[in-house]
């Protein structure tokens, strides 16, 4: 027969019959080829030399054994031990061996071991070890592991530890660490980790790192990182960093990241860097910055960059940038740059731009620029340009432009042009134009134009033009022309023209005429006029006239003359000027005056009134007297000399009773000359010429200058 012992417990029940035994422990005999149980009353322990495979030891009561070998030395009082070799030395009180070797050897007090070579050679000192699965617990666990699963604990599983699955902590499973799922843990686990799912911190998991998922943390978690998805931290993830979601961390997450979602930081996530979203961060996310939402910063987003949206920086966000809203800043964000609102930045956003609204510096916009408002700046904003409102400076706003106001600078603003409120500049303002007012220069204001206004210069303001007030300059202000007041050349104001006051140069002001006063050249304006004061040349004002009211009627001016009212009469000196009270014109006579440098002292002027002939002339007069002596020297002044030539001299005696003839010396160099004759009075007048003059020119040959009184040639 092929026997199996048994220890049996006093009073045990194994069939009806032997219900009647009260004296200890017996022997009972498996009979393998039969099945039955067999009680042989003339059998001593030496009968089971080679049929239970050793000598028999009766020191432990209550055991049970089962198997070749099983349970064969020193086996623990209530000890199970079931199957070939199974807890067959010194296996621990309390314990349970099932399988081929289970518990082979000094398998531990209060322990479990269930498979083949389960916990075949665990520590001395081990208690309360559990072992299920071929060689689960194989080598050197120690108390309290757990080790469940295929070659589960495998090697030098160490205390209050557990392994669940198949090759789960294979080797060197840290102490309070948790292996579940197959090869979880696999390799050099570390106190206080935990691993759950297929191959989760397969290798080299350090200590309080948790990796769940299949694949998570598969190689080199470090301390304190946590992994949770499949394939979550997989490779080289850092100390302190966090990856959950599937592939989030997957590859190369550096310290204290942070990953949360589906390919969250997936590939060289640097320190400090946080990406929670779908695909956010997803692929060198540089040190210290965040990505929040679906593929936020999902591609080399750079250092200290904040991504907070649906593709907000998805590719390439510049260091320090900030991207906040739906695909704000979602491609190539510059340095330093700030993206707040829905495709904000959206595009090549430039160094230290800022864009915040709804599609604000959409596209292209450039360095240091700024665009608040939706659609503000919204295409090709360039180099520190700023737009504020609604579709301010929205395409093409130029380098150093400013727009404020919605839809200011709308279209084409050029470089350096200022538009501020509600559609100022709209269109094509040029160079260093300035509009500020609704509609100001709304349509092609060009360089260097000023409106300032509502509906000032409105369209085609040109060149150098002003206008400043309510629909001054509102149509076709010319270059240089000025307009100053409500309406003020309002249409069709020419070149250099200015109007100054409510309806001033209303209409069709002339080339370089003035307008000032309310509806002053009002109408037809012409070249070169003057009109100043209310009323003042209000109809078809004639070109070259001058006309000064302040009469509160209105004054015009039918020709080209000066025209002033009212004027005030003196009668007490004669009329270099003159006033005609009926057309209210002022008049003037022949009399000419000409100013010189003086030729002797720099700080005076010289004025002479002019006497006309074929010669440029002078003349100095005076009173005298001639002594007893008969002669009298005259000494003119001492620039004459300097000035004058060919002089000559006239004499006129005072009558004193008698007639007297007198003569006169020539003018010497020095200027002076001698009167001769008897004592008494005379005047003297000395003429002189300063120089030629062509008296009788063709006319074919010359250029007259001037105008009005005086003209030369």
């Amino acid at each position: 027969m092929n026997y199996v012992k048994y220890y049996l417990k006093k009073d045990t029940l194994l069939t009806e019959e032997m219900s009647r035994w009260t004296d200890g422990t017996r022997l009972v005999y498996w009979d393998n080829a039969n099945r039955d149980l067999t009680i042989p009353g003339n059998l001593s322990a030496s009968n089971f030399s080679g049929g239970g495979g050793g000598s028999a030891n009766f020191s432990n009561l209550s055991t049970i054994a089962i198997g070749i070998s099983s349970g064969t030395i020193l086996q623990g009082q209530l000890g199970i031990a079931i199957g070939s070799n199974a807890g067959q030395s010194n296996q621990g009180a309390n314990s349970i061996a099932i399988g081929v070797g289970a518990g082979r050897s000094t398998q531990a007090a209060s322990s479990i071991a269930i498979g083949l070579n389960a916990a075949i050679f665990p520590l001395s000192s081990v208690t309360t070890h559990i072992a299920i699965g071929p060689d689960a617990g194989f080598n050197g666990a120690q108390n309290n592991a757990i080790g469940i699963g295929f070659r589960a604990g495998y090697c030098n599983q160490s205390f209050n530890t557990i392994a669940i699955g198949w090759n789960a902590a294979t080797s060197s499973q840290g102490s309070r660490s948790i292996a579940i799922g197959q090869a979880a843990g696999q390799t050099g686990q570390g106190t206080t980790s935990i691993a759950i799912g297929n191959n989760a911190g397969n290798f080299n998991q350090s200590t309080l790192s948790i990796a769940i998922g299949s694949n998570a943390a598969q190689n080199n978690q470090n301390a304190f990182s946590i992994a949770i998805g499949v394939q979550a931290g997989q490779t080289f993830q850092s100390q302190n960093s966090i990856a959950i979601g599937v592939f989030a961390g997957s590859n190369l997450q550096r310290s204290n990241a942070i990953a949360i979602g589906t390919s969250a930081g997936q590939s060289n996530q640097s320190t400090n860097s946080i990406a929670i979203g779908v695909s956010a961060g997803q692929s060198i996310q540089a040190n210290n910055s965040i990505a929040l939402g679906q593929n936020a910063g999902s591609n080399s987003q750079s250092a200290n960059s904040i991504a907070i949206g649906q593709n907000a920086g998805q590719a390439t966000q510049g260091a320090n940038s900030i991207a906040l809203g739906q695909s704000a800043g979602r491609s190539n964000q510059g340095l330093n740059s700030i993206a707040l609102g829905q495709n904000a930045g959206l595009s090549s956003q430039g160094t230290g731009a800022i864009a915040i609204g709804l599609f604000t510096g959409c596209n292209n916009q450039g360095a240091n620029c700024i665009a608040i408002g939706e659609s503000a700046g919204s295409s090709t904003q360039q180099f520190a340009a700023i737009a504020i409102g609604v579709n301010a400076g929205n395409r093409l706003q130029n380098n150093n432009a400013i727009a404020i106001g919605n839809s200011s600078g709308n279209l084409n603003q050029s470089t350096s042009a200022i538009s501020i409120g509600l559609s100022a500049g709209g269109n094509n303002q040029n160079v260093s134009a300035i509009a500020i007012g609704s509609a100001a220069g709304f349509s092609n204001q060009q360089q260097s134009a000023v409106a300032i206004g509502s509906a000032a210069g409105l369209s085609n303001q040109q060149q150098s033009a002003v206008a400043i007030g309510s629909n001054a300059g509102y149509s076709n202000q010319q270059q240089s022309a000025v307009a100053i007041g409500t309406s003020a050349g309002y249409r069709s104001q020419n070149n250099s023209a200015i109007a100054i006051g409510i309806n001033a140069g209303y209409f069709n002001q002339g080339r370089s005429s003035i307008a000032i006063g309310s509806s002053a050249g009002q109408c037809n304006q012409g070249t070169n006029a003057i009109a100043i004061g209310n009323l003042s040349g209000v109809t078809s004002q004639t070109a070259n006239s001058i006309v000064i009211n302040a009469s509160g009627i209105q004054l015009d001016a039918p020709g080209s003359g000066l025209y002033i009212s009212p004027i005030q009469s003196d009668t007490s000196s004669g009329n270099g000027l003159y006033y005609d009270p009926v057309s209210s014109e002022i008049l003037y006579d022949s009399a000419k005056t000409f100013v010189i440098d003086h030729p002797a002292n720099k700080e005076k002027y010289l004025v002479h009134a002019c006497l006309e002939g074929p010669e440029a002339g002078v003349y100095y007069r005076g009173t005298s007297h001639i002594p007893n002596t008969g002669v009298q020297e005259i000494q003119l002044p001492a620039y004459v000399p300097k000035i004058a030539t060919a002089f000559t001299v006239h004499i006129t005696p005072h009558y004193t009773g008698k007639l007297r003839i007198l003569n006169a010396s020539p003018v010497s160099e020095s200027g002076i000359f001698q009167v001769y004759g008897e004592e008494g009075p005379f005047d003297w007048v000395v003429y002189g010429k300063r120089q030629n003059i062509q008296v009788e020119p063709n006319r074919s040959e010359v250029s007259l200058k001037g105008m009005g009184p005086y003209t030369w040639i």
